[in-house]
């Protein structure tokens, strides 16, 4: 098990400032390279997971293969990855993101204009674009790993690549409600990131965009897990706010079945 981070601790050549955000999976920071000052993100594995080989390896490989999928220029720059001995975790280090997270926006005005979630989602539909024909996925779409520009205009940025296979390493009751936006078969442990959860993804950011609500999750029930939960109904604020024909996108984009999904391009019309 890692040490529990904490501002002012040292990881690899980067020193923590402030917690953007955390959860059981990993924790993001700002943080600023020791050697020169720059302000940068970094990203580490969460302790508690730190004594898993498997989860381990999982992160330092999706931090690697994130080095590529930056050529994208909305996906951070990686500057440095690796794994800190007195910390006990791995971490990856990218481009400093300083604009809030959509998850900071939703809980601070609530929902999305259309205009805005159509950019949003053109965007998203781009950025996977350049990693699924890559045989990569994002595997979270979450508000959380969204950073909004601080500029009018201007283009949103990406992060969180790591996480996805990193709970695809975890037992299911590891993940709990942090896989909200996580597709059902990557929570089964053992499995990776596809486009086909990418599409479970929006679908689930698509009804928080529209709500202003992130909903509760895991979106599919404990109890029944084959009942059918339509947004309009399961949602309280999702009635009055949702387009025509949303709840039948939502329920074909959330099947249990991965191959019954729309592909992913076909999602810039619907969310």
């Amino acid at each position: 098990m890692g040490a529990m981070l904490r501002p002012g601790m040292a990881l690899g050549q980067f020193d923590l400032v402030e917690p953007v955000v955390e959860d059981r999976i990993t924790s993001v920071w700002r943080a600023r390279r020791r050697a020169t000052g720059e302000n940068c993100t970094v990203e580490a594995l969460a302790p508690g997971l730190a004594g898993s080989l498997a989860v381990r390896s999982a992160f330092l490989a999706a931090a690697g293969a994130a080095t590529q999928a930056s050529l994208d220029r909305r996906v951070r720059r990686v500057i440095d990855l690796g794994e800190d001995t007195v910390a006990g975790v791995p971490f990856v280090a990218t481009d400093d993101d300083p604009g809030p997270t959509l998850a900071a926006r939703l809980r601070g005005r609530g929902p999305l204009s259309r205009a805005e979630i159509a950019g949003l989602t053109r965007e998203l539909v781009e950025v996977c674009g350049t990693l699924h024909p890559r045989g990569r996925a994002h595997g979270e779409l979450a508000p959380r790993n969204l950073v909004l520009p601080e500029a009018p205009g201007a283009e949103i940025a990406v992060r969180g690549l790591v996480r996805g296979p990193v709970i695809g390493q975890c037992a299911p009751g590891e993940v709990g409600a942090t896989g909200t936006y996580v597709a059902p078969e990557l929570r089964g442990g053992g499995a990776s990131p596809t486009p086909a959860g990418d599409v479970y993804g929006l679908a689930l950011l698509a009804l928080a965009l529209l709500t202003g609500e992130e909903p509760p999750g895991p979106w599919e029930s404990a109890t029944d897990p084959g009942a059918v939960r339509r947004p309009s109904t399961a949602v309280p604020a999702a009635a009055e706010r949702l387009p025509a024909g949303f709840d039948d996108w939502f329920l074909a984009a959330t099947s249990a079945d991965p191959a019954a999904r729309p592909p992913f391009d076909a999602t810039r019309q619907q969310a």
